[in-house]
Parts: C-alpha cells; sequence; structure tokens
C-alpha cells in the first residue's frame, strides 16, 4: 500500500499546520469522529470562517486524497468535515 504524501515543502507545510492552528484554537468547539473521518463543530467569525475555507480549498491542490469541507450549521457554529485515509484524518 502506497502512503499519500502531502506535496507541501517543509516551510511550506509548517506555515499551514500554524494557519490551521490560529483558526482552530480561536473557536474552540467539539469533534466528532465519525466512520472514515471527522467533524469539528466551531465558533467562528465571518473572517476565520473564510479564512479557514480558504485553508480547506489550499489542502485540495497539496493533498487531493484528503477531502477538507467547511459550512455552516443550522446554528450559524463553522462545521470542518474531513475525510480520507485514516493515519490522515485524525486532527491532532
Amino acid at each position: 500500500m502506497t502512503m499519500q504524501r502531502c506535496t507541501l515543502e517543509p516551510a511550506d507545510m509548517a506555515a499551514r499546520l500554524r494557519a490551521f492552528s490560529e483558526i482552530l484554537s480561536g473557536g474552540a468547539g467539539a469533534t466528532e469522529i465519525r466512520p472514515g473521518g471527522w467533524r469539528m463543530t466551531l465558533d467562528l467569525g465571518h473572517e476565520a470562517h473564510e479564512r479557514l475555507s480558504a485553508l480547506a480549498a489550499a489542502e485540495a491542490e497539496c493533498c487531493p486524497w484528503m477531502e477538507l469541507t467547511v459550512s455552516r450549521d443550522a446554528d450559524g457554529k463553522t462545521v470542518l468535515e474531513g475525510a480520507g485515509p485514516a493515519p490522515a484524518i485524525v486532527p491532532g
């Protein structure tokens, strides 16, 4: 079995991880592990929600084997969902 890898250079990957961390730490919420993925519910303002959406779209470029989606639920909370190969999809 071939392991899927991110195509970002190490410095770019570190910057991307910092960007995700900054956004996710500001919107503490619940994480739910689901079959094949996970779902995080976050309390983010409009700007942070838009930044998270842009980061998720950027991930599709370097990690096409992983699917990240960003949406709003009925209560206006940001929902980040991830799916992909098991070792790569559990948020740390």
